[in-house]
């Protein structure tokens, strides 16, 4: 299994639409609903779309960490960058991993992003992440429907080693 860390609240709009209230709300999905989703039609002219992480605990690993995206774009054409930092991005957040996406199609699809270990590692608290999402196309709209972080489940706590009880009981 592994734990997924989903948009919980928007730090920064910048050059982003949403169909929803704000860009968390549509892009925190379990499951993807394209009829609602985030948007910027041409590359971002003021401060790029910045979206916390919801909580999920220390897996403990540095295998199994990827970055996710579901977008599109309105011609064939340009690309979205997904950056995963680790502290707020508008202050003094260090940027872990990135997600480009290749050259996005007209219909929605999914896109990810496989951190490396040192990525991971880089990773001490994760209860502090945000996706900061950028437009990569001068001519083009592009949206995205969904995204989230996804890393291992964290290990079971110790259990106790088993011991044995014998009980001795009187024959009357």
């Amino acid at each position: 299994m592994a734990q997924n860390a989903r948009p919980d609240a928007d730090i920064q709009v910048g050059g982003w639409s949403s169909t929803g209230a704000n860009l968390f709300s549509v892009l925190d999905e379990s499951s993807a609903n394209d009829a609602d989703y985030i948007s910027q039609a041409g590359t971002s002219p003021s401060p790029d779309g910045v979206v916390t992480l919801s909580n999920v605990t220390d897996p403990v690993s540095s295998s199994g960490h990827k970055i996710w995206a579901r977008c599109k774009g309105s011609t064939a054409a340009g690309t979205v960058t997904v950056i995963l930092y680790q502290g707020n991005p508008t202050g003094a957040g260090s940027p872990i991993a990135t997600l480009t996406t290749a050259t996005l199609s007209t219909s929605f699809a999914d896109y990810s992003y496989t951190l490396s270990a040192g990525e991971a590692n880089a990773i001490s608290n994760y209860n502090d992440l945000y996706l900061e999402f950028e437009s990569g196309s001068s001519f083009n709209t592009v949206s995205c429907s969904q995204a989230w972080f996804e890393c291992p489940d964290a290990p079971l706590p110790a259990q106790p080693p088993y011991r044995r009880v014998t009980r001795f009981f009187r024959r009357r």
